[in-house]
């Protein structure tokens, strides 16, 4: 009988076809466990700032002369490879006010260390410019952020547009905050980014950044009735005291003239624009009440009942949202009150009871010390398109501000026997020729309005 025998080329085969199924499962199993790793992390956009810009931060520490416990602690940026600075007029202000009291330290991430002198400041919007002191580096060059160019493509900021605040918050160690653009802060009398993110106090003087990692603006503020609503300097104004400052002498004397003149030229364009912006009438009892425009006050009005709800009341309250820091409180506000009364389920006597205790509480508050004891005068004041009314108005001037007053000025209409209207003026930071004008503007805002029927 014949015997079976394999193929001579059968085991061979068979043997090279499993090694090329387990070689075909090994690489299948291979690609699968690759797939299933986590992709190497990339780098994200705020550990790119912070790699780009950790060489041109700064803490900046306001110290006493003859201590080493800081007064105030803030944050700055190199503009310049051979020592220049931004930060802001508030980070430094004991230093621009009493030099001799008060020096500037920095501190930089890499843990150089070293004084700071000051070159020049803008008070209005808040931006301070100064240099490392010779030999605080030993020469080393220092790294600059750049600006972002203010004209050609791309040069303008889109509302949305990611901005990274950098700094120091609450002096815990640097910061990278991102955030985004929303347009120009609304009724800001000084223009301010509207910023939203999380900028917190010792950040102020830190820069924003765009997503090229060129400077925007300078960390200034933030609203604390809020959430990560921010507001930044816009960077044109520290080029601008760059270009005005970069070549002067350090400040070894106080500042109070330069920040004087720089106040005057400010209340000068704050009191035109406010003199020159329309009223918004609002009528009481006949009489037309001089309500600012939103233009860049902000209005809020509530109406109460008093006394049984025999006493009819409501209230009107307009003040700026911006001021100026001056080292010493903040000037150049404008702000209106107006209160309407209607005592008509009351009667004429207790009216005038009520009517009278509230023109009796008023006080003058000149906003700054030190300042004069005001100085008032009463007057009444009668036109033929005007409520009788009587004026008080009071004056205060600053000690270290040479030339600037606060102003207040209280207006009492009467129609009858059981309506009044108390309206008030207060400006901080004007000229004496500005207060007047502010004054008389205040009560030109007060017409009878016709009544219907009447002949014109």
């Amino acid at each position: 009988m014949q015997s079976i025998r394999c193929l001579p080329s059968l085991k061979p085969r068979l043997a090279q076809a499993s090694l090329v199924f387990f070689m075909l499962l090994a690489c299948l199993a291979s690609a699968a466990f690759a797939q299933a790793q986590p992709a190497p992390p990339a780098t994200s956009a705020a550990q790119g700032m912070w790699t780009n810009a950790r060489t041109k931060l700064l803490r900046i520490r306001i110290v006493p002369i003859g201590q080493t416990s800081q007064a105030s602690v803030g944050s700055g940026f190199f503009v310049s490879n051979d020592g220049l600075l931004i930060s802001n007029f508030h980070v430094i202000s004991l230093v621009a006010l009493k030099p001799d009291r008060y020096q500037a330290l920095y501190e930089t991430p890499a843990g150089d260390k070293g004084e700071l002198s000051l070159l020049g400041v803008d008070v209005v919007n808040d931006v301070a410019l100064l240099r490392i002191k010779s030999g605080s580096l030993s020469g080393k060059p220092t790294d600059a952020i750049k600006f972002r160019p203010a004209t050609g493509t791309g040069s303008s900021l889109q509302r949305g547009e990611r901005i990274f605040s950098l700094g120091n918050p609450l002096d815990v160690g640097f910061a990278v905050v991102e955030g985004t653009y929303n347009g120009l802060v609304e009724r800001s009398f000084t223009p301010r980014l509207f910023f939203s993110g999380a900028i917190n106090g010792g950040m102020s003087g830190g820069p924003a950044l765009d997503a090229q990692g060129q400077v925007v603006g300078i960390n200034v503020a933030k609203r604390l009735d809020g959430e990560q609503v921010s507001f930044l300097v816009p960077a044109e104004h520290a080029q601008k005291l760059i270009a005005a400052s970069v070549k002067a002498a350090p400040i070894t004397t106080p500042l109070y003239t330069t920040i004087t003149s720089q106040l005057t030229q400010y209340q000068q364009q704050l009191t035109e624009r406010f003199i020159t912006t329309p009223w918004k009438p609002q009528v009481n009892a006949g009489v037309s009440i001089p309500i600012p425009s939103d233009d860049f006050l902000r209005c809020w009005g509530r109406r109460e009942q008093m006394e049984s709800k025999a006493f009819q009341f409501s209230r009107t309250d307009c003040r700026m949202d911006s001021s100026v820091f001056t080292g010493e409180g903040n000037l150049g506000m404008i702000s209106t009150q107006h209160e309407s009364y209607d005592g008509s389920k009351l009667g004429p006597t207790r009216f005038m009871d009520r009517y009278t205790k509230s023109f009796e509480n008023e006080n003058f508050f000149s906003g700054i010390r030190p300042s004069t004891k005001p100085q008032c005068k009463q007057s009444s004041l009668q036109n033929p398109l005007s409520p009788r009314m009587e004026t008080v108005l009071c004056l205060s001037a600053y000690k270290r501000f040479k030339g600037l007053y606060s102003v207040s000025m209280l207006v009492v209409t009467q129609e009858g026997h059981i309506t009044g209207t108390l309206g008030r003026l207060n400006a901080t930071g004007v000229s004496f020729d500005n207060a007047l004008k502010l004054a008389q503007h205040f009560a030109d805002g007060f017409k009878l309005e016709a009544k219907a029927g009447a002949k014109p």
